[in-house]
């Protein structure tokens, strides 16, 4: 695969039996260590063959990761390689997200993307949650599956779309629903931020703006449950006929 940009400079950890095991499986990453605080059983014990693996106490875990979820294990890793836009154009579903700054709402929106079968997630340069120890605990492993892509999203958005792409951008104050776009082969979901939704360039951007229809009194869902809601409406496990070509 195409990577348009590296971070493979030095090292980073992830704690957590998930996002762990997902890094030695998906094979993306070298794994440099290997931190338990009892020796590895059964599957786990398979998975760990080959690798440097250290036994060090609970105490001395938490020391190293003290507001960490940690599960008893942790890995010394590479730092993930970015995707391009280029590597996602011949897909059918693609997620944007515009300004998503909160750690735990990216890992939840990845743990969502992997469920629905979305090829990759866009993301700006700036103002968008740094790949962290937390993204990958809370993504539960989608971090490894799911291709992050840093890009201008105006210009993203532009390739997907002569690519065959159309791009459904969720806006609160839309007066239609999400119901009411029609489906597509190739569909471009696109999530603003946690507090001002999508930016007037990207909204543009869009071939059609919906709202998710709200019948209770909270005014408005967390990025993170919108896009596993949106994500399940677009999706070929809602919808996999009835859907229109550009």
């Amino acid at each position: 695969m195409k990577k348009s940009k590296s971070q493979t400079q030095g090292a980073e950890w992830l704690y957590g039996r998930h996002a762990v095991e997902a890094a030695i499986t998906a094979g993306k990453r070298k794994i440099f260590e290997i931190l338990l605080v009892e020796q590895p059983k059964g599957q786990l014990s398979n998975l760990l063959k080959g690798l440097k693996v250290t036994i060090i106490t609970k105490q001395e875990m938490e020391q190293k990761f003290p507001k960490a979820v940690h599960q008893g294990l942790a890995a010394k890793v590479s730092a993930l390689s970015l995707a391009g836009v280029e590597d996602l154009l011949d897909k059918n579903l693609v997620l944007v997200l515009d300004q998503v700054t909160d750690p735990h709402n990216l890992g939840a929106i990845l743990r969502s993307a992997d469920a629905f079968g979305c090829a990759g997630v866009i993301v700006p340069p700036a103002r968008s949650a740094p790949v962290t120890d937390i993204v990958a605990k809370t993504a539960c492993g989608a971090l490894e599956t799911v291709p992050l892509v840093e890009a201008n999203l105006a210009q993203a958005i532009q390739k997907l779309q002569k690519a065959g792409f159309w791009a459904i951008g969720l806006d609160g104050a839309s007066k239609q629903t999400l119901a009411k776009i029609p489906r597509y082969e190739k569909t471009c979901l696109v999530m603003g931020s946690e507090g001002s939704g999508l930016r007037e360039l990207v909204a543009k951007q869009c071939d059609h703006l919906a709202k998710l229809p709200m019948v209770g009194t909270v005014e408005s869902l967390n990025v993170s449950v919108a896009t596993g809601v949106a994500l399940y409406e677009v999706s070929s496990v809602q919808h996999p006929s009835t859907i229109t070509n550009r």
